[in-house]
């Protein structure tokens, strides 16, 4: 399907425009496709991100309770016996 045009002239001739109706249009449910698809592809992302936030946070708390925690154990009880022992 075309429209002419009528101020759309070069020498004698016009051009067929395209209708609106020849252009491609997403329908509803083609729409609410994409809509859902980008949903859950921001779902997917959030999900990801605080997984990977957790994952730090608990790798964090082993590693004071696993390495730093025993340390300044080790270093209060070492200079309460040097206190006592000098006193």
């Amino acid at each position: 399907m075309s429209m002419k045009n009528s101020n759309d002239t070069i020498g004698n001739r016009t051009h067929d425009l395209p209708a609106c109706n020849a252009v491609s249009h997403l329908t509803a449910p083609q729409r609410a496709a994409v809509v859902v698809v980008v949903v859950v592809v921001v779902v997917v992302v959030v999900v990801a991100a605080v997984v990977v936030v957790v994952a730090v946070v608990v790798l964090a708390i082993i590693f004071c309770f696993f390495f730093v925690v025993p340390t300044v154990l080790c270093e209060v009880s070492y200079a309460a016996r040097s206190f006592v022992t000098t006193v």
